[in-house]
């Protein structure tokens, strides 16, 4: 992704009017523990949302990196930790089944059309989600994903991620075979 200066301004809703909306709240703890049950297990350093509400669609979540996480900050442009809470938004909008069907499944992140990244986070962040069509056994989901800081400013926005469903036995399998056939090595270069 790249790092534009471009206006915040076509952002107009502030996480205070999206909240009169999200009436539904989810206690972090809980919202952690059921992932949990379901073998997605995110160590303490990605268990950033402390705050969950959720309505028709959509869902806002207040994001605080761990001291850890607040330390590191300056090395990234936007921190994976912070990043991925905002994905983990997600699963307070699925259907309350999700993941204890027979043959449970997962949604991963496999595109976006636009990330857009106005100023680098804070500490503290507000995260909204919002899917761009209804859940209807969709074996893709397609979402728009904003960062707001504690005060409300637009911080970053993903354009129509799209997310596809993958069978959790699939994808561990995956996991179990050659992964290390899968890394490389990141470089990042400066563009004028």
């Amino acid at each position: 992704w790249t790092a534009i200066n471009q206006s915040s301004e076509t952002f107009m809703e502030s996480p205070q009017e999206i909240l009169k909306r999200c009436t539904e709240t989810l206690e972090p703890e809980s919202f952690y523990a059921g992932l949990n049950a379901q073998g997605f297990n995110y160590g303490p350093h990605f268990q950033a949302l402390h705050e969950i509400h959720y309505g028709n669609g959509e869902a806002l979540g207040k994001i605080e990196g761990t001291k850890k996480v607040r330390q590191s900050n300056s090395a990234y442009f936007f921190h994976p930790a912070l990043l991925d809470a905002g994905f983990q938004l997600l699963a307070a909008i699925l259907p309350k089944d999700f993941g204890r069907q027979t043959e449970p499944f997962i949604y991963l992140p496999d595109g976006v059309a636009e990330f857009v990244l106005f100023e680098q986070p804070g500490r503290s962040l507000w995260a909204h989600i919002k899917l761009n069509r209804p859940l209807s056994g969709s074996d893709s989901l397609s979402a728009d994903l904003t960062f707001f800081s504690a005060e409300g400013k637009p911080v970053a926005a993903a354009k129509n991620l799209h997310l596809s469903k993958t069978r959790k036995t699939t994808l561990m399998a995956l996991l179990d075979s050659e992964s290390s056939k899968w890394l490389y090595r990141l470089h990042w270069e400066a563009q004028p």
